[in-house]
């Protein structure tokens, strides 16, 4: 059974796993992100975050910004008032976020190998991953693995982590009416 060796093994391209990758290899890691799919191919999804993303993914954050909110609108009863954003919120397209950050890690050295799907983790004389990739099963240790496969990790679930909270979302693109203030967001009661 041979072994792939590296300091830090991600399992999951995800936006956080890339950038934990990103970080580790900058500060001299040897990393490893590990992705099931066939190639980093995230869906187009929206999300609106705070000013804080920007502060922590830097460029790789701003490059991902769609849209600038400074305010919401409370409408209910047939009023309306408006509240300020003392910093305001961003609308971020999480698919070009996650395409930035997987460029930064691999100007920062990680190797992202794709089409290796989790199997399972082995504890045996040092940290295991066991991954099936083109039909065989290849294995990687690191001293320091991180699970960054979704709220259903499977690599979470083998080592019995509680299941996170989760809740339905359901997401449409439309088109704003004529007139419509970009920079605010709309909350109906």
């Amino acid at each position: 059974h041979t072994r792939e060796q590296c300091e830090a093994l991600v399992v999951g391209a995800s936006a956080a796993g890339l950038f934990a990758a990103s970080l580790l290899a900058e500060a001299g890691l040897r990393v490893i992100v590990l992705e099931a799919g066939a190639k980093v191919d995230p869906e187009p999804r929206s999300l609106i975050v705070t000013t804080r993303l920007l502060d922590v993914a830097g460029a790789e954050g701003r490059a991902s910004v769609v849209n600038e909110i400074n305010s919401f609108d409370i409408v209910a009863g047939g009023l309306q008032t408006r509240i300020p954003l003392q910093k305001p919120d961003f609308i971020i397209e999480r698919a070009e976020l996650v395409k930035a950050l997987l460029r930064r890690a691999v100007r920062a050295g990680v190797d992202v190998l794709t089409g290796h799907r989790f199997v399972r983790f082995e504890a045996a004389d040092q940290p295991t991953v066991a991954v099936e990739a083109g039909g065989e099963l290849r294995r990687f240790s690191a001293p320091h693995i991180i699970g960054a496969d979704g709220a259903f990790s499977k690599l979470a679930q083998q080592l019995q982590h509680p299941e996170q909270t989760t809740a339905p979302l359901v997401q449409a693109i439309v088109r704003l009416p004529s007139g419509f203030d970009r920079q605010s967001t709309k909350v109906w009661f």
